[in-house]
Parts: structure tokens; sequence; C-alpha cells
């Protein structure tokens, strides 16, 4: 989004020949196009590697469509407010990484500093991790076994 704006293919941000609406819904069609594209085949490889799961369809999708949303609305929001792309590549690169590096996803909440686990948990890669682990578990209490501060 950001290399499309800032190198002249795309110019909807600053020219706007389209409703402002027409770009956003665009996007989140194409995000949630590949969200379930690659949901799907990750089920399917999983299933051809033996991995026990009993996925919990209504429940996964729900948390793919609004982790979708939310990630969909900080990048939309970066794309906006950069000037350059430089500085768009910069802010998105140190959220990226950050959502990544905080979030508990390669590992546990407790094998983090207590701060920053705090921090951590309220990231919106963390609440969709823990979600989506319950739904591929087949349950619908995502908070059902977690504390903020433990």
């Amino acid at each position: 989004m950001l290399e499309n704006r800032f190198t002249g293919r795309l110019k909807l941000f600053a020219t706007l020949p389209l409703a402002p609406s027409s770009y956003l819904l665009g996007i989140l069609l194409f995000a949630f196009a590949q969200a379930t594209l690659a949901t799907t085949a990750l089920l399917l490889v999983g299933r051809g590697f033996g991995v026990s799961m009993r996925p919990n369809i209504p429940m996964l999708t729900l948390v793919i469509m609004i982790t979708v949303l939310c990630l969909c609305g900080l990048g939309v929001t970066i794309a906006a407010r950069a000037r350059s792309f430089t500085e768009g590549s910069l802010l998105t690169d140190a959220l990226g990484a950050g959502l990544v590096f905080l979030a508990p996803i390669y590992y546990t909440p407790e094998n983090m500093l207590p701060g920053l686990r705090t921090v951590s948990q309220l990231l919106p890669t963390a609440f969709a991790a823990r979600a989506v682990e319950t739904a591929l578990n087949g349950s619908y209490h995502v908070g059902s076994n977690y504390s903020l501060f433990a």
C-alpha cells in the first residue's frame, strides 16, 4: 500500500479519483481473501502432517475477520498519515516488528519480563494468537484461562 502510494502507481490518497470508502473496501476485500486462502491452506497442510486440531470454524472466521480489520486499520492509518515512502516504511516496519516481537506468539508470556508481558498482552496480535489457538482447539472461551497480569 505504501509503495503504491508513493511510487506513483497509486495516488488515491492524494488525488482520490474514487471515493475513499471504495478504496478502503478494496483493501479490506483483498485482505479478507488473502486471509481466507492462507488460513485454508494452513489448515489443510496441518491436517496433511497429522496435526491434532478440532477447529471451531465459525469462531476462527470471526477471529480472522476482527484481526484483519484491526491490522488493515493500522496499515491504512499509516499510509494516510505518512508524508513520504521512507517515513511510512519506517513506521510500518517498526510497528510490525513491535507487534511480532512483543506478542507472545513464538514463546509463552511466562518467558517475558513482567513489564513487557503486561504491555504485550494488550496488543492486537496477542489477542488474535490466543483466539486462534482457542478456535483451533474447538472452543468458544477465548478469555477463560487468561489473566492479564499473570
